[in-house]
């Protein structure tokens, strides 16, 4: 058969598994490995299946992603959300928004010792919303503003999803962290201008303004000494050269189990039990969705799928813009259904090299693959960010969905800047030793 023909069986077979309710991770490894099979024969197949696990089970690359996923459980399991909610408080004292400005710049803050959306989102929900509830702030708002602040918990180093498609594309894990920092913050910065203009524009919904002292918000920097010691441990650290992405996990890893040492002495070990735990199986189900994407992956470079789709664009004479917008789309799809993991690593295969092809940066590409993983965050049907923040505030999910669209539109407002001006990302980077 020819290759065109291997190829349509191939995608055939792997949305057959799909619409069959297999799971991702297996629907990717059993499509992989039945058209190795079938393509090299049993013998040479399985080979190149075996090598292919190895490879991706014992990469130094991938050594960093367990030790950061552990800083992430033990930071949640601390206890140290109302210490930074409450500095965070005395910061935005007097900012229109109140509250809510401290909700985005908590939800920052966890971002840089978490590396998870939901988990920085149920983090940052546990304290912040019954304390803006209890303030008379409005109930469907205040549940979108945490749920969209949790979604710096994956662009704002370190991010798992980063560390994912650095394994998945073969970019650099500390260049892709660097490059997230400024979007990050920009985005953050977003989001409080647009909680500032609301609160402004519709007073009568939100809650009288403290006023503003200068010394007491100046205090409120003497609670976030945690995160500060954990951002030099993992990103200075890489910055300046010092330590590679994995010697950075493992100093925020040690930083992480002595914060939770001092903020939760009593029943200490049980809570790095439970963090080792869900380390283990998180990191297992990631490992497993990459391997057999890998798998996949292999196949489809074999069966030439990139040169099609790309010498259709040439054929077409579609310009980068045009497919950048295409590839928008595609994601803004992909994420009404699927979760960032299994977007991932069923686009990246295909859309990486098309983007690389084209001109553009895989650094900058990467960042706005993960602005994009953050609005399937947020978007209906599948928007887990929104599901946690129902579940916490019961407030039903068709009053929540109205709230959410302003913040949508900042993030096409944050890609389109980004990609106008990709030194967004890029600077910091060129900057790196």
């Amino acid at each position: 058969m020819t290759d065109p023909m291997m190829l349509f069986i191939t995608v055939g077979l792997l949305l057959i598994l799909l619409a069959m309710g297999t799971k991702i991770a297996w629907a990717l490894g059993l499509a992989g490995m039945a058209m190795s099979v079938v393509i090299f024969g049993w013998e040479n197949g399985l080979r190149m299946i075996g090598t292919i696990c190895y490879d991706r089970g014992t990469s130094f690359a991938m050594t960093c992603m367990p030790l950061f996923i552990f800083m992430g459980e033990m930071m949640m399991r601390s206890g140290m959300n109302d210490v930074v909610f409450d500095g965070m408080g005395k910061l935005t004292k007097g900012v229109p928004g109140g509250i809510l400005q401290t909700t985005i710049g908590t939800s920052a803050a966890f971002a840089a010792s978490c590396g998870s959306s939901v988990a920085c989102t149920a983090t940052v929900a546990a304290v912040a919303y019954p304390a803006l509830v209890k303030r008379g702030y409005p109930r469907a708002f205040s549940a979108c503003t945490i749920a969209t602040g949790g979604t710096l918990g994956i662009l704002i180093p370190p991010s798992m999803q980063f560390i994912i498609y650095a394994s998945l594309v073969g970019e650099s894990v500390s260049k892709l962290f660097i490059a997230g920092i400024m979007p990050g913050l920009m985005l953050a910065t977003m989001f409080c201008i647009y909680i500032a203009i609301r609160a402004l524009a519709q007073p009568h919904l939100f809650p009288p303004r403290e006023h503003f002292n200068f010394v007491e918000n100046l205090s409120g920097l003497a609670a976030m000494w945690p995160i500060a010691i954990l951002i030099f441990l993992v990103l200075i650290t890489m910055y300046i050269g010092v330590a590679t992405p994995t010697e950075a996990a493992a100093f925020g890893a040690v930083g992480s189990i002595f914060l939770t040492f001092f903020y939760q002495r009593k029943g200490f070990f049980k809570l790095l039990y439970e963090g080792a735990l869900a380390t283990l199986r998180t990191t297992s189900m990631i490992m497993f969705l990459i391997i057999g994407a890998s798998i996949l992956t292999f196949i489809l470079t074999h069966l030439r799928l990139t040169d099609y789709v790309l010498n259709g664009i040439m054929q077409y004479g579609l310009s980068p813009l045009i497919v950048f917008l295409m590839v928008c789309v595609v994601y803004i799809i992909l994420g009404m259904f699927l979760d960032a993991v299994s977007m991932m690593v069923l686009s990246l295969p295909v859309l990486y090299p098309v983007m690389t092809h084209l001109g553009f940066n895989g650094i900058w590409f990467g960042v706005i693959v993960v602005l994009w993983l953050e609005v399937a965050f947020l978007t209906p049907p599948f928007c887990m960010g929104l599901f946690i923040l129902s579940g916490i505030s019961k407030v039903p999910m068709d009053e929540l969905i109205p709230d959410i669209f302003p913040y949508l539109g900042i993030f096409v407002i944050a890609i389109a800047l980004m990609y106008t001006f990709p030194g967004i990302c890029l600077w910091l980077v060129s900057m790196m030793k």
